[in-house]
Formats: C-alpha cells, structure tokens, sequence
C-alpha cells in the first residue's frame, strides 16, 4: 500500500520540477537593424562560466532555424553566438555573435554570412522587442 502512494508523489514531485524548469525558459525575441526578428525559448545562465543552448526561429522573408548558446564570463557579461541556417537551398545561413552587459541581450552583433566563419561581414544592433510584435510562420 505504501509503494503506490511513494509513487505518486516522487510522480507529482517530478511534473512539478519539469513544469518548473520549462516556465523558466520564456520566450525572447530579438531584433537586428535589419529588421529581421528572431525568437528563442532562452534561459539565461546565472553564474560565470554556465552555458545554455537554445532554438528558435528567423522569420524575415521565410523562416530559418535558429541555434544559440550563451555563456556568463567571470565579469557577468553573457557572451552569446546565434547560427541560422535555411531549410533548403534557397537564402544564406550566418553567424552572429556579441557581448550583452546583461538581461537584456543588447549588444552590437558581428556577423558573418559568406561561410568563412569569420565575423567581418559587419555588425547589427541586437535588442529584445515585444514578443507580440513577431509573426510567426
């Protein structure tokens, strides 16, 4: 009798802990001075030298997947790198990377987007908009 009842709650105590961690990720949408917007479920790391990776989407024209990793340097900087990336041959896949001073992810972004994984291609202004602001696909 006693295992069941163990059961449900070591259950219960598990979904409560998932939905947790899951309400802690919230959306975050970006904007470049471009105007593309990017959207990503992120949870920001909180101590120097945690990662977080996150996904998301581009959507300017069509849609582009977005993969992103942030990381918190010993000066509490978050050091964050973005890489979207078509779905078929049509447009260009690139890389954005640049150093927010906090929580609100803006920075000055320096991208590449010919392929030579060299950031020289110029820079974008990266800010975070109204989540309801963004269409998505």
């Amino acid at each position: 009798m006693k295992r069941p009842r163990f059961a449900l709650i070591t259950a219960s105590i598990g979904l409560t802990l998932l939905a947790t961690s899951l309400a802690l990720a919230a959306p975050v949408c970006l904007h470049d001075t471009v105007s593309p917007y990017y959207f990503a479920k992120l949870k920001l790391p909180k101590k120097a030298s945690q990662t977080t990776t996150f996904h998301g989407i581009r959507t300017f024209g069509f849609a582009r997947n977005v993969t992103g990793i942030a990381s918190r340097n010993s000066s509490g900087q978050l050091l964050i790198s973005l890489h979207a990336q078509t779905a078929g041959p049509d447009g260009n896949d690139f890389l954005l990377g640049w150093v927010a001073s906090d929580a609100t992810l803006a920075g000055n972004a320096f991208f590449d987007n010919d392929g030579d994984f060299v950031k020289d291609d110029g820079t974008l202004a990266m800010s975070i908009v109204d989540c309801d602001t963004v269409l998505l696909p």
